[in-house]
This record gives C-alpha cells, structure tokens and sequence, in this order.
C-alpha cells in the first residue's frame, strides 16, 4: 500500500470516528456494548463496523477494546482489573530481531536487515510504552484506592493481585541486562545502540515500579486494617442483634473504668462581645464602667515655684482624673455603639461641651493614652486613626514650628467588625 492510499485511509478512519462520536461514546459509557435503541442500519455503525471498531457478537455490538483502552488512558480512568504485565515474552521477541538484525548485517543483507531492525525498533516502542502505561495504572489504582471494585474484601484481593504482578514483572525485567543486550548484539554498533536505549528504559521502569511496590504495600497495611476494625464493628453488631435489649453494665460504679472512654476536657474556645447588637449596649457600658481606672504615676517632689501673679481674665485649666475616665468611658460606649463606623473625637468634644473642661489637645491626648493603657484584648477591639498635621520647618505649614514635629488635630475611633 502507498504512503498516499495509507494516509488517506487513515483520514477516513478518523473521519469515521467523528461521525460516530456519539455512538462511541454511548458504547464506552455502557461499559463496551452499544445500549438498546441504536439502529443497527445506520451509515455511521456500518461505517465504524468496516474500521472494526464495532464486532458483532451475540452479546451486540462491542466496542474495539484497544479504543477503549486508548479513552481510558487519554481520561485516566480505571475501568477494567486487567492489567497487562506479561512482558517477558515482548523482551525475548526484541533478542530475536536484534539477532537477526546483527546476523543479516553481517553477512550484508541490509534490505532484510533493515526489516528486522524495524521490528526490533516497534518492539522496543511497545514494550517502553506498554510499561510505562502499567506503572500509570498502578499508580491511578492506588490513588483511587481500587474504585473499580467497592467491597473492602475484593480491594484488597484486587491490591495483593498488583503486588504479586508487579513482583513477577520487576524480576522477569531484571533478566534482561545491559551484559546480556551486549552479548545479543554481536558487536553490531546499531543493534547495540537501540538496545542500550532499551536497557535504560527497563531500568527505569524497574525503579519506578519499585516505588508503586511499595505503596501498593503500604494500601495492603491499610485496608487490612480497615478489615480488622470492621471486622470489630460486624462482630458487636451481630452480638448486639443477638442479645436484643441487653443490659449494658454501669461503667460509673467501675473504678478503673478503660481510658478510652473518658470524658475528654472540655475544648477552649474565645469569644468576642456583639458590638453590632443593641440590645447589649447596657451590659457593655456597664462592663466599661467597671474597667479599672488608670492611676496616675506619682510625680517626683519638686522645689515649690514661686507665686506667679494671673492676668485679669486668664483662665487657668486643671485635669480632673476623674471626670475624664468617665468622659473616656462614655466617648469608648459611643464608639462602640455603631461597629465599622468612625467617632469623631472633635466633634464628641465640641457636642458635649468638654471645653469647659480641658483643652482640644489635652482631650485628644488623653484619649490616646487611655487607650494605649487598655488592657491587649480590649484594646484590640478598637482601630484608632490619629488625624495630625505635620511641620516642615521649610515655610510650607505657615508658622515657626521645628521641623519634623507634629499638631495633633483629631482622633477617629471606630470599632472592628467580626473577622476584621
């Protein structure tokens, strides 16, 4: 057959396919075998018959298992507890090309050297992805936990089956080294490079299959665990089932009752107050009124000053410790009676007529110390925002302040919100 005849019957092959998507797909999706309802005249199954991909059988008609093999591979998914590892027989196969290959070589028949070294090459192709895909398999099924079966006992028969398998298959491909393919080859450089290719291959595979060997092993401990405790659960149960309305004994009389069944500590859990919630503003204010207030540090004695005489309408401002903690208490109640939005500090001043008492920057300042002397987890509760203004010392701020100094102006203070 030309290069031209085959590649045009690989187009209508192909083309085939597409049309018949939907009957592929029906197929693969009833497990192999066209559902009830198809029509058996169709252009598209008579088609897709001509290519093989649809047999007929007594059974109906089953989808070609090699194109099934290739959607599974293509979607990765494990549908069949087949798995090919006989690849001992593949392996013995390439020797012979090889030989033949050398043998033809040497007496210089290329044309059916050159025949045998193609068949040496597909050998070698197939048997590189034929373990390659094996390795794949076994390594979805171990992901899967065997999702093709669902009983624990068919699992776990399914799992020793891939281990004694996987066993045969590491040790038949141990048989074929790199020694041996020198000895198959004859001396012949070509043979013995597509063999050497061979030989890495295989040995890649066997480390690979090593470490799936292992896992598949390690799945084995697992369910047979999971044998042990539902084997466990099935013995009480049917204990239980015969003994319907049996008396449990009272564990509290035993003094040495099984740690097991201890009552675990209590888990510790935080809290936060609802701010947002109305109806506990009159708990919160009262909690903050218990807050303990701030002692003031005990200033170091110093020598009296002298009498200083006050200027006809001069007022002078003393801070009452007191009455501020309670002004803060009440300016902290409002801000948190309206959580994520900001109490204006200034305007509460001016509002409340505390220019009465202290000036705008005394209040301010007060403020934020009486904050910063909360206690961590009651301070954190707050999100505090300084509103200043800043000296330059280079003209722009229009006055004669030093450089790098400050003017606080306002404090905005607000409440976080939960998850904030």
């Amino acid at each position: 057959m030309s290069g031209y005849s085959n590649g045009d019957a690989i187009r209508r092959l192909l083309k085939a396919l597409s049309d018949g998507r939907e009957l592929i797909t029906g197929a693969y999706n009833a497990g192999g075998a066209l559902p009830a309802g198809f029509d058996p005249d169709d252009p598209k199954l008579l088609s897709l018959r001509l290519f093989r991909v649809f047999t007929e059988t007594p059974d109906g008609y089953l989808l070609s298992p090699g194109l099934s093999e290739v959607i599974a591979t293509a979607l990765r998914e494990d549908r069949s507890g087949y798995i090919d590892t006989a690849f001992e027989k593949r392996l013995q196969d390439a020797e012979e090309y090889a030989a033949r290959a050398a043998r033809h070589r040497k007496e210089g028949r290329y044309a059916d050297a050159d025949i045998a070294l193609k068949s040496l090459k597909d050998a070698v192709r197939s048997i590189d992805y034929g373990v390659r895909h094996t390795v794949e398999r076994l390594d979805l099924r171990i992901t899967n936990r065997f999702g093709f079966v669902t009983s624990l006992d068919d699992k776990i028969a399914e799992n020793q089956h891939a281990i004694d398998d996987t066993s045969r298959l590491i040790e038949s491909l141990g048989k074929f080294t790199l020694a041996h393919f020198d000895e198959v080859s004859g001396g012949d450089r070509e043979v013995y490079r597509i063999l050497r290719a061979l030989s890495d291959s295989i040995d890649e595979s066997r480390r690979l299959l090593s470490a799936v060997l292992t896992r598949l092993s390690m799945l084995l401990m697992v369910f047979r665990r999971e044998e042990r405790e539902t084997g466990v659960l099935r013995s009480f149960s049917e204990w239980f089932r015969k003994n319907n309305g049996a008396a449990v004994r009272d564990l509290g009389d035993d003094e040495e009752i099984p740690r097991l069944l201890w009552i675990p500590e209590a888990l510790r859990s935080g809290g936060h107050a609802d701010l947002g919630n109305a109806a506990e503003s009159e708990t919160l204010s009262e909690i903050i009124d218990r807050l303990p207030q701030a002692k003031p540090a005990a200033a170091p004695k110093a020598p009296e000053p002298a009498a200083t005489a006050v200027k006809p309408g001069e007022r002078t401002e003393e801070l009452h410790y007191g009455g501020f903690e309670k002004d803060f208490r009440e300016f902290a109640l409002t801000a948190a009676s309206e959580p994520g939005k900001d109490a204006d500090a200034a305007e509460y001043y001016r509002e409340h007529g505390l220019s009465a008492k202290y000036r705008l920057d005394h209040w301010l300042f007060g403020l934020l110390s009486s904050f910063a002397c909360m206690p961590e987890e009651r301070r954190r509760v707050f999100r505090i925002v300084p509103v200043k203004r800043a000296y330059f010392g280079d003209g722009t701020d229009g006055g004669s302040s030093p450089s790098g100094t400050f003017e606080l102006r306002n404090l905005l203070v607000s409440v976080r919100k939960y998850g904030d």
